[in-house]
């Protein structure tokens, strides 16, 4: 997998339980990515830091000179702001927001497929969590656990949901690619590649298993199609499969609806989520 755990910081539970509380309840997020997420509420976003210090500015163009700004929201997370300032240089941070997912799903996709330049180095920290999320790359579905540094390859087809009590919370940053790992903590103690990730038991795919997926085609249509996606997208979560197959099942699905839209639409979704 090319996803990894990169260390883990200490949290410190009472002063983060008060600010997600207050993020949860009062923060305008945004859901500039819901068409990559399914669920009630699903999945959002919010900007605490980027190269404008303006929160609304939520779109990716590539990389930009100079230090992240901290946005309005952002100087309302003090906490968090210590947490990630006493751990990362801000040396190539260039976005950081918080990610919330609550009895929803980010479809399967890849990163940075909007931008021409190299990709961003994507880091998690785990903030908020509990056994309800799960997180996928390709053949691999595993849990990360509060407090974990994680390193997310956006190349490569992944997936996450939460059906949990709770929101799942990340701080989640951009840096500039291309810079060894190490020489982003301010303390080199804290970068720890030894931290065995927690690996997520899912069900044999069976052929029997392949078969239903392929009789959704029976009550496929487009009044439920993003219904269908979301079912397909999910089932690798559960299941011992490759998250890989998803659209490739959808296209199959969908061709044998025999409905040239739902075909079209699917080749459309395939291409916006993988870039193929």
């Amino acid at each position: 997998m090319h996803a990894s755990c990169l260390g883990q910081v200490d949290l410190d539970t009472e002063r983060l339980a008060a600010e997600l509380a207050a993020v949860d309840a009062q923060f305008p997020f945004n859901v500039s990515y819901n068409r990559y997420a399914s669920g009630n509420p699903g999945w959002k976003n919010c900007v605490l830091r980027n190269d404008t210090g303006d929160y609304n500015d939520i779109v990716f163009q590539g990389s930009y000179a100079g230090d992240a700004k901290m946005t309005d929201l952002g100087r309302r997370t003090p906490y968090i702001n210590e947490l990630v300032d006493r751990t990362f240089k801000p040396d190539h941070l260039k976005w950081a927001r918080i990610f919330w997912c609550h009895n929803g799903v980010l479809m399967p996709h890849r990163d940075y497929l909007d931008i021409e330049e190299d990709d961003f180095t994507r880091v998690h920290v785990v903030l908020q969590t509990d056994l309800g999320a799960r997180h996928s790359e390709e053949d691999k579905c595993y849990h990360m656990r509060p407090g974990e540094i994680w390193f997310v390859d956006g190349k490569y087809m992944h997936c996450a949901a939460a059906y949990s009590d709770r929101p799942r919370m990340n701080v989640v940053m951009d840096f500039e690619p291309g810079v060894p790992f190490e020489e982003l903590f301010v303390d080199r103690a804290v970068y720890d590649r030894s931290i065995e990730p927690y690996w997520l038991d899912r069900k044999p795919f069976t052929d029997d298993d392949m078969a239903a997926v392929r009789d959704l085609h029976r009550v496929a249509n487009r009044a439920n199609w993003t219904d269908i996606a979301a079912i397909v997208g999910k089932v690798h979560l559960y299941h011992d499969v490759s998250v890989v197959h998803c659209y490739d099942w959808l296209l199959e699905i969908a061709e044998l609806t025999g409905d040239r839209e739902l075909i079209d639409e699917t080749l459309d979704m395939r291409m916006f989520f993988i870039g193929r």
